[in-house]
């Protein structure tokens, strides 16, 4: 963009000047030397300190001319879209959530405006509320992902997001739900909503996610068959013979591990578990109405205990760490895969060291 280059002035002082970007920046008050200073020096106010702001300025406005003119509170909201065209609404009432008090400070802001001056203020206003360092990690975190988002899709300016800290938040101490403490929520399940039975058993059982609990118990997956031993009676003698489990595992069709991994979760199916999943009637399609009933009639913490206890349970029956981990869905490497798809037999059998 052209802009007049400025000229130099004499002030009422003497001393000649030349006036851009809101200021005055003075030389002496000899007319040439200020004219050599200003054409041909390298300090504050001369020409080519001129020139690299004014070469900023007119990026800056050709930035502004190429973002779009959204504000804070649609960009959010477009980001939200996104995960409910994917299918994970837990996830989406995650960000909602969390995004809530940006939204009502900035929400009016263009997207275009926002800066890393407007996230520090952020950052520091929510420091004086009464929050826990947890929940304003949460939010901070939610912010950052959003605007990370954006700047991918253009949507937003790219800003130095690591300049931003969530304040430290020293972890929480591990609750552990006892053999007797999952007993008594599933004695509680029976007698306030006995629908609760097998989704908190399949938690336990087949160490899932909450979130995948509710799928399993939708059928949002189909099963894939996997060798098993069973003693059958041939000939009126017992033996142990090796034969197909048509449901030994419980392939989702989406899932948290599918995401990070590119490969579906796998739900290892016990004998147990097999007799509580034919028992169990659909009755909460969604994470968010699932887990709060969870927490109503068991208690806090909610159903992700159950995960985290089946997992420690295993350990105390000496299943190997790296077991539990595939049981939980965690896959270490591709490799490892290959590996896994030939072992489900074996981990099958370990899964079913605990039971209800």
């Amino acid at each position: 963009m052209a802009s007049t280059i400025p000229q130099l002035k004499k002030h009422a002082t003497g001393v000649w000047f030349v006036r851009w970007g809101g200021k005055q920046h003075y030389f002496s008050k000899d007319e040439q030397e200020s004219i050599e200073r200003f054409q041909h020096g390298d300090e504050p106010g001369c020409l080519s300190d001129w020139l690299r702001w004014q070469t900023a300025k007119n990026q800056l406005i050709t930035d502004r001319a190429k973002s779009p003119r959204i504000t804070i509170v649609d960009l959010i909201e477009k980001f939200l879209i996104r995960y409910a065209d994917e299918g994970r609404d837990s996830t989406m009432v995650y960000y909602r959530k969390h995004l809530t008090r940006f939204a009502n400070l900035y929400g009016t802001l263009y997207a275009s405006e926002l800066d890393l001056g407007a996230l520090r203020a952020f950052r520091s206003d929510m420091l004086k509320l009464d929050l826990s360092p947890k929940t304003i990690g949460h939010d901070i975190n939610a912010v950052k992902t959003m605007l990370r988002w954006a700047a991918d899709n253009e949507l937003a300016p790219e800003i130095r997001l690591r300049a931003i800290v969530p304040p430290f938040a020293p972890p929480p101490m591990p609750k552990r739900l006892t053999y007797d403490q999952v007993a008594d929520w599933m004695r509680l399940a029976y007698k306030h909503d006995r629908r609760l039975l097998p989704y908190l058993a399949l938690n336990y059982l087949c160490l899932c996610r909450p979130s995948e609990v509710v799928r399993l118990i939708n059928h949002e997956g189909q099963f894939q068959p996997v060798r098993v031993k069973r003693r059958v009676l041939v000939k009126g003698k017992w033996t142990t013979k090796t034969l197909m489990e048509p449901r030994g595992v419980f392939v989702m069709e989406r899932s948290k591990t599918e995401r990070r991994t590119s490969y579906p979760r796998h739900v290892v199916m016990t004998d147990q578990a097999l007799a509580w999943f034919d028992m169990a009637v659909p009755a909460w399609q969604r994470l968010d109405t699932y887990s709060p009933r969870v927490r109503k009639i068991c208690g806090p913490g909610g159903p992700k205990l159950l995960q985290k206890a089946a997992a420690w349970h295993l350990q105390l029956q000496e299943v190997e760490l790296g077991d539990v981990d595939l049981l939980l869905g965690h896959e270490p490497s591709g490799a490892w895969r290959h590996y896994a798809r030939r072992e489900w037999t074996a981990l099958r059998e370990r899964a079913a060291r605990i039971s209800l």
